[in-house]
């Protein structure tokens, strides 16, 4: 992860929040392979019913355990889509008593005022959620409608006092509109973005990622645009990362 914030600004952000202990370690558990949506470029690839392979909640509580005592201080529960998880907002419970800290990624059409105050009673310290481009390459990415439900799920959490980030997974169809999201970034008032990389597994396509030249394009641009927020006294922390947790 390329925290160009941290890097040309010296600030943390919401990171910080997160990274309270530098050197705690950061668990991304797919807590589950379903998902409402059936995105084009998703790595696993999510689908919406569920598996019956996935872990039991006492198999669950098993692996917060574990991970607590190999040191683990920050987890981002992921999937698919984590809120499909069935007794996601008591393992959730569970993991924040025992000190850990969590967060969700999440596609954030499934987040309402209830859920998003839900959440926040959980413990969940932050949220990710995946926006894609503009308002029709996200839908046409994710599925109709999907943009206006996940530009509500960010505005329900942040409401309820939950820090959240825009997560952006750049690719050929979409890279155009990055400066529209950016734009959609500071009017919303979101404290964080974060960019990554397309990962060739599940529906992924090689064909879809963008090459190198135009990759060093995107990145000289979030430095100017990291650097031009601080002139602007946009609170904003950028990110990039090569990751298949999108």
């Amino acid at each position: 992860m390329v925290n160009f914030t941290r890097l040309l600004l010296n600030k943390s952000g919401v990171s910080g929040q997160l990274h309270r202990n530098r050197l705690c370690c950061i668990a991304v558990w797919n807590i589950t392979r379903a998902c409402n949506l059936a995105c084009r470029h998703c790595y696993i690839p999510a689908r919406p019913n569920l598996s019956s392979k996935e872990l039991s909640d006492s198999e669950a509580r098993k692996i917060i355990d574990d991970l607590l005592e190999i040191g683990v201080g920050v987890v981002l529960f992921s999937g698919g889509e984590p809120l499909l998880r069935k007794g996601i907002f008591s393992l959730l419970r569970y993991a924040s008593s025992k000190g850990l800290r969590c967060g969700l990624s999440s596609n954030g059409t499934l987040i309402t005022k209830a859920t998003a105050e839900k959440l926040k009673d959980c413990g969940i310290i932050y949220i990710g959620i995946s926006i894609d481009g503009s308002r029709d390459t996200h839908n046409r990415f994710r599925g109709k409608n999907c943009f206006e439900l996940s530009l509500s799920g960010l505005r329900y959490a942040k409401e309820a006092g939950i820090p959240v980030g825009v997560r952006f997974t750049i690719n050929k169809e979409n890279y155009r509109t990055l400066p529209e999201v950016l734009a959609m970034v500071v009017e919303e008032r979101i404290p964080r973005f974060c960019m990554y990389h397309l990962v060739y597994t599940g529906r992924a396509a090689k064909e879809l990622d963008i090459g190198s030249r135009v990759r060093r394009r995107v990145i000289d641009y979030l430095i100017e645009q990291t650097q031009r927020s601080e002139e602007r006294r946009v609170g904003k922390e950028c990110r990039s990362r090569w990751s298949p947790y999108h």
